[in-house]
């Protein structure tokens, strides 16, 4: 037994003996990979994490602008104001008219901050300077801020009206008598025709429209007539952040795979991002139709619930799921109901809402709108292709059951589901 224990001492010696010698022999490799990961890493966090945390207002005093600028002593302590301000001004010069068609598409300062930060750093971009970090938000502001294109139209009015009219008949006596008389007016229109965004570009389509109502008067029934245009359909031209990723390339940040890596990083902590696969069902699940008619042929590849952000680690919810299909394949209207929104919607880009009484039902991300404010849709009608329009990182439908205002599961309304 003595001499088991002397062996397997023995043993131990040599084995730590072995790997001293081989730590001391392999230093130079494992030394300099661990200074190599060091160094990549303190200039992630100078590059990415220190602006990230300064734009969410992690750092407080001249802290957070020392941050968003490498740490420099000297920092222009007005920097997001000057982003908040310059961000303001996207919809200057518009009319209150032009100002109701296009306020979702309201310029978030965040975003004018990540990006010119990304333009000025001479790690990534190096138009600017090619040694020292440069800022220049309103030369930002002119390449992401939200363009739009306009064009005239008329709305005509026919308008019926009941005159009374006295005159005397053949013997002396004042009679009454009533006719209907008609005057035309004419009313500009001014149309949204293009929308451009760093999120996509953005068609708008009319078709001339007539609405008819009636009074009774005096004189009988008396009509308004009014002709004007439209809305018809909305059809994003360029998605997937194409606009922007022009901008980047025109900066010198041409390769795809790193247009797609800021993208990713600045959806990750600028805003909760659909799309991305979180707790799938299986690919053999089934919805069970019952009130409502399940929207679009697709996968659900994320499902509602809460979640918890990886950056800041505050916990959001995902009040919807996400239906992963083709770019252009059709959604449906879940049941009947009218047409409260269609249009863009800030982050959730092409979207329709249908108010179908004490629910609502939400369709998010959409390539194309084939319905109109104001419609009304009957259960299984087109009202619009799946696309990948605003904070969106792949084709999918984000859809979304609300109850006086709450969003609910949408899986509540399909039984959970079954197995074929």
């Amino acid at each position: 037994m003595q001499g088991s224990r002397w062996v397997n001492k023995a043993f131990m010696k040599a084995g730590r003996s072995l790997l001293k010698m081989l730590l001391i022999k392999t230093s130079p490799i494992w030394g300099t990979m661990l200074a190599m990961f060091a160094v990549a890493w303190i200039c992630y966090y100078m590059i990415f994490e220190l602006p990230k945390q300064a734009i969410l207002g992690l750092f407080t005093g001249n802290d957070r602008e020392s941050a968003y600028e490498y740490g420099r002593s000297d920092p222009d302590e007005q920097i997001f104001e000057r982003y908040r301000s310059i961000a303001a001004q996207w919809n200057e010069g518009l009319t209150p008219e032009q100002l109701a068609q296009v306020e979702s598409f309201a310029l978030d300062w965040e975003w004018l901050a990540a990006v010119d930060r990304t333009l000025g750093d001479p790690q990534q971009a190096g138009i600017r300077d090619v040694k020292e970090l440069k800022l220049d938000p309103e030369a930002t502001f002119e390449l992401v801020r939200p363009k739009f294109e306009w064009e005239e139209a008329e709305k005509e009015i026919v308008q019926q009206s009941c005159v009374e009219i006295k005159e005397k008949d053949e013997n002396g006596n004042e009679i009454t008598r009533y006719e209907i008389h008609s005057s035309n007016t004419r009313q500009p229109q001014i149309l949204l025709k293009r929308a451009q965004t760093m999120q996509g570009v953005y068609v708008y389509s009319y078709r001339t429209e007539t609405s008819v109502t009636s009074s009774t008067s005096a004189c009988g029934e008396l009509t308004t007539t009014i002709t004007f245009q439209a809305l018809s359909n909305i059809a994003a031209t360029q998605n997937e952040w194409q606009p922007l990723k022009k901008i980047l390339s025109d900066h010198g940040i041409s390769q795809e795979e790193d247009q797609e890596f800021l993208l990713e990083y600045w959806l990750s902590f600028l805003q909760d991002p659909d799309g991305k696969e979180h707790d799938p069902l299986p690919e053999d699940w089934v919805p069970v139709e019952g009130e409502l008619l399940w929207p679009a042929q697709g996968r659900v590849s994320s499902r509602f619930g809460e979640r918890v952000h990886p950056i800041t680690g505050d916990r959001k919810m995902h009040n919807g799921v996400d239906i992963a299909a083709k770019k252009g394949t059709e959604v449906y209207a879940a049941e009947d109901g009218k047409v409260v929104h269609a249009g863009f919607l800030g982050n959730a880009g092409l979207a329709v809402i249908l108010d179908h009484g004490d629910l609502e039902t939400r369709y998010y991300h959409l390539s194309q709108i084939e319905v109109q404010k104001g419609n009304n849709v009957r259960q299984g009608d087109l009202i619009g292709l799946v696309g990948s329009t605003g904070a969106s990182t792949g084709p999918h439908l984000h859809f979304e059951t609300r109850v006086g205002g709450q969003a609910v599961d949408p899986l509540s309304f399909f039984g959970g589901g079954t197995r074929e």
